[in-house]
């Protein structure tokens, strides 16, 4: 392995452990926005939420601190495609195992 392809590697890991970090961020705040309820409870009989109910926890969440809801990657209140964008970090949150997806568009924490 040249010096340049080792130089290449160490770049791309450096991106790559700077989108995890950020990813990691944008889901606390999130999971912080859903409330303290969810994590009391059992994951078998853990609170169901519906998107709009989260919409509505990241809005007051952001509300609160919107620098920071800006720096994690939270969608502005007024962005025309504010839910899709939503919907996608829950998704992501799926797929690393931080929530789950009910019928009905409901979630809760995994």
């Amino acid at each position: 392995m040249s010096l340049l392809d080792a130089g290449a590697n160490e770049a791309l890991r450096q991106i790559h452990s700077k989108q995890e970090d950020k990813q990691r961020q944008l889901h606390c705040f999130v999971l912080d926005a859903l409330g303290p309820t969810l994590c009391i409870g059992e994951p078998t009989n853990a609170e169901k939420l519906s998107l709009h109910t989260i919409e509505f926890r990241i809005r007051l969440q952001q509300e609160q601190d919107p620098e920071y809801a800006k720096q994690c990657g939270i969608p502005a209140p007024d962005h025309p495609h504010r839910e899709m964008e939503i919907k996608k970090i829950l998704r992501g949150m799926r797929t690393k195992g931080l929530l789950k997806a009910h019928f009905g568009n409901r979630w809760s924490i995994v």
